[in-house]
């Protein structure tokens, strides 16, 4: 239940902060005062979105703040989204002067949408735009389902077709994208035979280049072989001759000093190691033969991998080979792409099974209640003064499931006995289709377990006894629910268990929205004004003291 309504510096309020009880509360005002702009921030404050141009003085913040009495029964959704809950929930929301807004649920920052999931659990605003809602079928649907009390064979069914709508447009795309690679297959083939045909090995780039290059180097490496050779052993008094007869000459002197020791042993060191190097330059030497035949192979072999680096952008054998096993993968996965495909149908099969399943439950429960649904609005409709009221829900099935289910609703509707009932779009007046909607919510109110409903002015279009006729039902609502009404007709207004008024003042050469709680002397005041106008006769006085009277 709200409990407490706090307004600051919004559109043309400077400050309203007004406690609200259960039972029928009324709100009158004249036309153009503002009952809209209460209206608008209590929607703002449950989640709404709204323009960002909300500040009445453009230097301070604004801030809505509700105070909620809350059941028990709503400790869930708490839990849900990681909230604490309290019996007296306080819901705050702030709009800067830069042009942000923020949201708390007992001083816990929240986002919009668990914001809007956490109050519409207390808080039911019925606004004219809904009454127009009541011309469309999903709407209606939505109504049915409530009074059916349908909602979790509606969830069960919704979260099965957005799994199966998914599944479709999966199926849908893959398919597309079949037929496109399909399109490329044989490019693909063709790119990977020719990768494949070049017999790639890792490595294989490096090895021809270095042996290209000794091949290409052969005349020099044998020319600086043969003097190596020719220094060290060939030539008369060669490196190696003059090294043998030095070791020779130090090697009776090793003992007689260290130091003559050690020369000694670099002397035969270097000797070892010029013989060994003559030996490696005589072999090397010998395996030296001209080939010009292989140096042709290796500059066609290596031409072969430079034509691909360049063909397909990569550089090495490596990326080539990456290259050749991804068009590899690509021809594997098309071929692969029917089973799959094929899988994914089979289970599109088992999901539509389910879905049609859930949707039958869906149906049965409200095919099953649509015809008292019809029947509990007619009979409320003639407590508002609709005689011969017909108010039918006509199911038919649809070709395709949708996201509401098998079948489509039209909410027929007449109010007179000779006429046979058509879609309500077509032929109730605006004031009988407030009445439904009236109707409707009086019945439905207990279902959603809502302990608040706000109404702005459903009692549009109606007057004379209708009018005090909503004005007891809106008070019979009030008996178990708590009850806020926007009204402009006194037969309403006269019904309230509490009773609010909304004016406009000029302060400081500014406008400015307040609103009172009236007294009964005030409420008298109020009642006659709005029966006969600002001069108030002693007839309007007296009539609308027998309005509150009754």
């Amino acid at each position: 239940m709200l409990s407490r309504l706090s307004i600051d510096n919004y559109e043309l309020i400077d400050h309203i902060d007004h406690h609200f009880y259960s039972g029928l509360n009324v709100i009158t005002g004249e036309t153009g005062t503002g009952k809209s702009m209460i209206l608008s921030a209590l929607n703002l404050l449950l989640g709404g979105r709204g323009s960002d141009k909300v500040l009445k003085d453009d230097s301070k913040k604004c801030i809505l703040e509700a105070t909620i009495i809350a059941s028990e029964n709503t400790k869930g959704i708490f839990i849900e989204n990681e909230l604490d809950w309290e019996e007296q929930l306080i819901i705050r929301r702030e709009f800067t002067p830069q042009g942000r807004s923020r949201s708390f649920i007992n001083d816990t920052p929240v986002n919009l949408d668990v914001l809007k999931k956490i109050t519409c659990q207390f808080i039911d605003i019925h606004s004219q735009d809904q009454t127009k809602n009541i011309n469309q079928s999903e709407y209606q649907l939505e109504l049915l389902d409530i009074y059916s009390e349908a909602a979790k064979a509606l969830l069960d069914y919704q979260n099965t077709f957005k799994e199966y709508e998914s599944l479709s447009n999966e199926i849908i795309r893959k398919k597309e994208e079949l037929r496109k690679e399909r399109e490329e297959q044989d490019f693909i083939q063709f790119q990977y035979d020719e990768l494949f045909s070049a017999s790639l090995q890792e490595g294989e780039m490096e090895a021809l280049a270095i042996e290209r290059e000794l091949l290409s180097k052969q005349e020099d490496i044998k020319i600086a072989l043969e003097k190596g050779n020719l220094f060290f052993a060939k030539k008369e008094q060669s490196i190696l001759e003059l090294l043998h007869s030095l070791n020779q000459q130090f090697s009776p002197l090793k003992n007689v000093s260290p130091w003559l020791g050690e020369i000694s042993k670099r002397v035969e060191e270097l000797y070892a190691e010029v013989k060994d190097l003559n030996f490696e330059l005589e072999s090397k030497a010998e395996d030296q033969e001209m080939n010009p035949q292989r140096l042709i192979e290796l500059e066609e072999r290596l031409h072969t991998y430079y034509g691909l680096e360049n063909k397909f952008k990569v550089s090495g054998d490596r990326e080539l080979i990456n290259t050749m096993e991804s068009f590899k993968s690509r021809l594997s996965a098309i071929s692969g792409s029917d089973n799959k495909i094929f899988e994914l149908e089979n289970k599109l099969k088992q999901l539509q099974e389910a879905l049609y399943k859930k949707g039958a439950v869906l149906s049965k429960k409200r095919n099953s209640r649509a015809g008292a649904f019809g029947k509990e609005i007619a009979s409320r409709l003639q407590l508002l003064g609709i005689d011969h009221p017909s108010v039918i829900f006509e199911l038919s099935a649809i070709k395709e499931a949708s996201f509401y289910g098998l079948e489509e609703v039209n909410l027929l509707f007449s109010s007179n006995k000779d006429q046979s009932a058509r879609a309500i779009a077509d032929v109730a007046s605006g004031g009988e289709k407030s009445r439904v909607m009236l109707a409707i919510k009086s019945i439905i109110g207990n279902k959603r377990e809502i302990n608040s409903m706000v109404f702005d002015e459903i009692d549009t279009g109606i007057s004379g006894e209708v009018a005090i006729k909503t004005g007891e039902l809106l008070f019979d609502i009030g008996k178990s629910n708590q009850v806020i009404s926007i009204t402009h007709l006194p037969q309403v207004a006269s019904k309230g268990d509490h009773h609010f008024k909304v004016s406009k003042a000029i302060f400081n050469g500014k406008t400015n929205v307040k609103m009172d709680k009236l007294d009964t002397d005030s409420r008298i005041e109020e009642l006659a004004e709005m029966l006969g106008g600002k001069d108030i006769s002693s007839s309007a006085r007296k009539t609308a003291k027998e309005l509150l009277n009754h």
